[in-house]
């Protein structure tokens, strides 16, 4: 089997300080706060 890099980006309303955590944690790649802009996702789609 292939070694594959799964990405992993949280959507939240979490505040800042304690988002930073979660994603030391949890090795996401990056972060969306909601209220968010659709134009942000670009990094997203480019990894689909």
């Amino acid at each position: 089997m292939k070694n594959t890099k799964i990405y992993l980006f949280i959507i939240t309303t979490v505040p800042e300080p304690a988002i930073s955590q979660k994603i030391e944690e949890t090795g996401a790649n990056r972060y969306f706060l909601k209220p968010f802009k659709f134009h942000e996702f670009n990094v997203l789609f480019d990894h689909l």
